[in-house]
């Protein structure tokens, strides 16, 4: 699923382009295309994302003691390369914020995290 933010290639154009909007049916470019594509062209998504060498696999797993709760309960959360969250349930892309519930049982502890469509995150410790 392309998103915005993404960089492609479309059919035998030698330019990359970046998404600046989608719908259901269309993608909108940042540019013009540099040639003249084919109808239903090949759209080839590059490569944006390069390993940062700060990011663990540790900086991915909470603690045995936290649990997380919320609704959908099925979810993935993308920030795109704009920074704009994208959440997606197996439906595809949500159209309200997402929030979760964050508990701790060994000290039964609890925060609230909010991630809105735009990127930002606010945090609510519940205690």
């Amino acid at each position: 699923m392309l998103v915005v933010g993404d960089s492609i290639i479309v059919g035998t154009d030698e330019y990359e382009n970046e998404i600046i909007a989608t719908s259901a049916s269309t993608i909108t470019l940042g540019k013009p295309l540099g040639t003249s594509q084919k109808e239903k062209a090949n759209i080839e998504l590059i490569n944006n994302w390069f390993k940062d060498i700060y990011f663990s696999q540790d900086n991915l797993t909470l603690p045995e003691e936290i649990t997380i709760h919320g609704n959908p309960t099925n979810w993935t959360l993308c920030f795109d390369s704009r920074g704009h969250a994208n959440v997606y349930d197996p439906l595809g892309v949500l159209s309200y914020d997402l929030t979760l519930t964050l508990t701790n049982t060994a000290n039964k502890s609890s925060s609230e995290i909010t991630i809105f469509r735009g990127g930002a995150v606010k945090v609510e410790y519940l205690d």
